[in-house]
């Protein structure tokens, strides 16, 4: 990835190429008038470069400007706005160069209309700190849009996964090995009991004592995709990454999207694309659906059941064209009645809770009525499957949710929903199954015109003042 702009380089370059065109001088002509090619100083108003010492004196005689006036930071005044923009860190943080955007194309955009543009992003910035968006949740929502557009399929990292130690079982050994003989990294555990403060961490890379540490509380299947991503860090040649797990701190948008791909090759290399294929291929071609063979499926990977669910995300889209799609994750503590959405994505605008959560999602979705329901005895997990029919939006989807105890003593959810249409019907056999429930549910219940709800934990105040709104242009329309 290239190297995220500066604010110092863009500001100069705006200024010089301010300087210049004041001139009436073209590129060469300043080129010749300060012995500096062209293309450099090209590179420079573009804010890919910045000139040494020497250079800037050079530039500054040529164009007769005093050397304090050109390195300065100050805009003239038509220009003022911009430079306070690209000195705003939540502006300048936002990884352009990550969606092939030069930031050299914005800085025009802004020298064209400065106070117009200027205005512009202040007020997205506003709004950004209104709702509390922080570079870290800027730099996650611009990952996860990338992954929605690419449908979260990466034939590239799918491929480097087959060439990684071919032929051999990927064991919590073959990996610990690898890391140990191919990039002499040795592996440890800590305890969180003697260190409380790395409790809630899962893994942390020490690069100088060359140690990969693991917190001894682990699961195996922790453990084992734990050293599969970091044998992906190692295998693709990853620098910049983070040294923990669970992320402590964000420093770089390159951090968030490493961290994705290492996750990703942990995920091929220990659910390889086409075995998993080959055991859905059996589930969806049932009329009717097998919790049981389902759960076989799952338990058939040395990995969590999350895990699993997140690589069908990918792989129903690509190798069985099931493309709207989405998944979420909810947690909920114990007694509560507030489920969490901690993670979710989706490819298919219609459901879309990222945008409500200041709202009470639908009790009907299966995440989150399953998070009510009492875990038999001597069950660690239940499955629930449903088919929800979304009629405010005319949408129907399957949906299979699965839920386990979690470590605070509540329970955690995890759901994959796929929506039902022509293409489905085909390659899904069991979407008329008579065994799997359906109902009518809503996005939340501020939304939601399902007023005779059992479930309704809040009053439907935002359809209430749609609806009023309506009211009140179809009597604007009827004054003539």
């Amino acid at each position: 990835m290239k190297e995220k702009a500066d604010p110092i380089r863009l500001i100069f370059g705006l200024k010089l190429k301010q300087f210049r065109q004041e001139k009436g001088w073209s590129l060469q002509e300043l080129s010749e008038r300060s012995h500096i090619s062209a293309s450099y100083l090209n590179e420079i108003e573009k804010g890919k470069k910045y000139p040494k010492t020497d250079k800037i004196a050079d530039i500054s005689r040529a164009l007769g400007v005093e050397y304090d006036e050109l390195v300065s930071s100050d805009l003239k005044k038509a220009l003022g706005p911009t430079g306070e923009i690209l000195k705003n860190k939540f502006f300048t943080d936002i990884p352009f160069e990550f969606f092939g955007i030069d930031p050299a194309h914005i800085i025009e955009i802004i020298a064209d209309a400065p106070v117009k543009f200027s205005a512009l992003v202040n007020t997205l910035i506003k709004i950004g700190r209104s709702y509390n968006v922080s570079v870290e949740k800027l730099y996650f929502a611009v990952l996860r849009s990338y992954l929605e557009i690419h449908k979260n399929y990466f034939p590239e990292l799918e491929d480097l996964a087959d060439q990684f130690l071919p032929g051999e079982e990927k064991t919590e050994s073959t990996l610990k090995k690898y890391l140990r003989v191919e990039h002499q990294l040795a592996t440890d555990i800590f305890d969180g009991e003697k260190h409380p403060a790395l409790a809630g961490l899962r893994t942390v890379l020490v690069p100088k004592s060359r140690k990969f540490f693991l917190n001894r509380n682990l699961t195996e299947k922790q453990r084992i995709f734990a050293l599969a991503r970091e044998s992906g860090f190692r295998y693709m040649g990853i620098r910049v990454r983070p040294l923990t797990s669970t992320w402590v701190s964000v420093h770089s948008f390159d951090e968030v999207f490493n961290n994705f791909k290492a996750s990703y090759f942990a995920a091929c290399i220990l659910i390889p694309g086409n075995v998993l294929i080959r055991e859905m291929q059996k589930v969806l071609s049932d009329h009717k659906f097998s919790k049981r063979k389902f759960l076989q499926v799952l338990d058939q990977f040395p990995v969590s059941e999350e895990t699993v669910f997140y690589r069908l995300f990918s792989l129903l889209p690509a190798h069985f064209q099931v493309e709207k799609l989405y998944f979420l994750k909810f947690t909920s503590s114990d007694g509560s009645r507030a489920p969490r959405l901690i993670k979710e994505i989706h490819l298919v605008g219609q459901h879309d809770p990222q945008e409500s959560r200041n709202q009470h999602y639908c009790r009907r979705w299966p995440g989150i009525s399953i998070l009510d329901e009492v875990l038999p005895n001597n069950e660690e997990r239940i499955v629930k499957t449903q088919i929800s029919n979304f009629e405010s939006m005319g949408h129907r989807y399957f949906e299979i949710a699965l839920a386990k105890s979690s470590k605070d003593g509540g329970q955690e959810s995890i759901t994959l929903g796929m929506e039902i249409d022509s293409n489905v019907r085909s390659r899904v056999a069991f979407t008329d199954d008579p065994g799997i429930t359906r109902k009518e549910v809503g996005q939340t219940c501020e939304k939601c015109a399902l007023f005779d709800c059992k479930d309704r934990v809040a009053a439907p105040a935002v359809l209430h003042q749609q609806r009023k709104m309506s009211e009140v242009n179809r009597a604007i329309e009827q004054l003539r």
